[in-house]
């Protein structure tokens, strides 16, 4: 397919600003050359001017002779020339992507661009960008964990040496009591018996059961008995700055339970009954499980709205908060794979519940909306990215049927391929907040994201760790 975009750059090829025009043109499913070699122009070329739409910045007017200005000037007479500088931005995000949102439709307005014309990028090109992402993520043991530290290590775990090499430098590199008693922080420890049995040394256990009692101890609980995402009891407002980025946790109520916290306390607490043989720390998980079934699902078609207030249903069926659920049951396979039977059929009849709400509301361009049942709001990558890395897997362990979610897989990730670039996607929804209005939803940013998860989806032959 011919590229109708050319983008010509003199900055690093990963700038956000790049990133943020990419994400533009692959939403709106609008080709850009260099898109297949997962590379934009950094000199130009005449035959950048084959395009209707050339994107550059200041750096590479800068380089250009005076023979290629003339033919510039003669091609702007009757094409558009847009200019991705912007003034101030650095490293803003939501800047860079306010920008790029008034600069790409400004320029493919009026200039002859027909959406649709994609290609599908490789699958296996973005493994590798994803893979050697992650691996230069998790080699600066200087971070504090988050959930990028878990979905980096999620594009290594099908390789158990790769993570023999990487799991016991960082959790060396951690401290228990120093650690803050939020979800994202907690959540890469569910590899911790993976480390123990790898190394053999069961003092990634005894670290790993030592943070998750603090946690315990710190966090408020529901009166159900369901231990909320974040906050210290001992300082509710955040007086000691422990939460610097996530005040509004601390002080969220406690009966308010919402599907990300599914993502990490799920397998967090499968890993400490395999770490511990404590079996009460599964009926955690299972606990917040069937409360999210009980409370947090639409029993109409089988799709979990994103949070619940008590036992009120609340908030809109945003697609990603979905996705939550799906990584964590994900996880909590892969943590433990041979988990008590009960378990795991409980995990995979809910799975395959909520499987019956995305095979009736997928996009025909194979993704799912930013909300999964309402048409007009976006469509959105990660929680295809999710969808397919849950399905896929279950498909190929034998359980879930192939005949029922081979073809959403494969539309799923031909339409998720469209999006992919260098190891990461354009549409991605920002954040994950909550709200009582779907107008919340529609209005949601979306920007461009590299997540080692990609690999879990993108890989068809994955199955969980034995």
């Amino acid at each position: 397919m011919t590229p109708q975009v050319a983008i010509a750059v003199s900055c690093e090829q990963d700038h956000i600003q790049i990133l943020s025009v990419i994400d533009r043109l692959l939403e709106i499913g609008v080709n850009f050359k260099g898109f297949t070699e997962n590379r934009v122009a950094d000199v130009f070329t005449p035959d950048l001017l084959n395009s209707k739409v050339l994107f550059m910045d200041r750096g590479i007017l800068g380089k250009m002779n005076e023979k290629e200005i003339k033919l510039l000037e003669e091609y702007s007479q009757s094409h558009m020339i847009s200019c991705i500088d912007y003034s101030g931005a650095g490293d803003n995000r939501i800047l860079a992507n306010f920008n790029a949102e008034i600069t790409v439709n400004g320029a493919l307005s009026g200039s002859g661009v027909i959406p649709g014309d994609v290609p599908e990028q490789s699958a296996e090109t973005t493994c590798r960008f994803a893979k050697e992402r992650a691996a230069a993520f998790l080699k600066n043991t200087t971070l504090p964990f988050s959930e990028f530290t878990l979905h980096h290590l999620r594009a290594l775990s099908a390789d158990r040496e790769v993570l023999r090499q990487y799991l016991p430098p960082l959790f060396d590199s951690q401290d228990p009591e120093k650690i803050p008693p939020h979800h994202d922080a907690l959540g890469p420890w569910l590899y911790a018996p993976l480390c123990a049995k790898l190394t053999g040394d069961e003092k990634y256990n005894r670290k790993f059961l030592q943070l998750l009692n603090n946690t315990m101890k710190a966090r408020a609980w529901s009166g159900s008995g369901i231990m909320g995402a974040a906050g210290n009891c001992a300082d509710r407002l955040n007086l000691k700055g422990e939460f610097p980025l996530y005040e509004p946790h601390c002080i969220r109520r406690k009966e308010t339970i919402y599907n990300e916290m599914f993502h990490f306390h799920g397998p967090v607490f499968a890993a400490a009954a395999l770490a511990s043989g404590d079996a009460s720390y599964l009926e955690h998980a299972m606990k917040l499980l069937r409360h999210l079934k009980t409370y947090n699902v639409d029993p109409a078609d089988g799709l979990p709205c994103h949070f619940s207030d008590g036992t009120q249903r609340c908030g809109k069926k945003w697609s990603r908060g979905i996705a939550h659920i799906l990584h964590g049951i994900t996880l909590m396979f892969e943590v433990w794979h041979d988990m008590p039977e009960d378990t795991a059929q409980e995990l995979i009849a809910f799975a395959d519940s909520i499987g019956d709400g995305l095979l009736r509301c997928q996009h025909e361009s194979g993704l799912w909306h930013n909300v999964a049942d309402e048409e007009k709001t976006p469509l959105e990558s990660s929680a295809t990215m999710a969808f397919i890395s849950t399905y896929q897997v279950l498909v190929n362990e034998g359980f879930l049927s192939e005949s029922k979610y081979g073809e959403m897989l494969s539309r799923a990730r031909k339409g998720f391929l469209k999006r992919c670039y260098r190891g990461g996607f354009a549409g991605n929804c920002s954040g994950t907040g909550l709200s009582i209005w779907e107008d919340y939803y529609f209005r949601r940013p979306f920007n461009f994201l590299f997540s080692g998860q990609i690999v879990s989806a993108m890989d068809e032959n994955i199955r969980f760790i034995r």
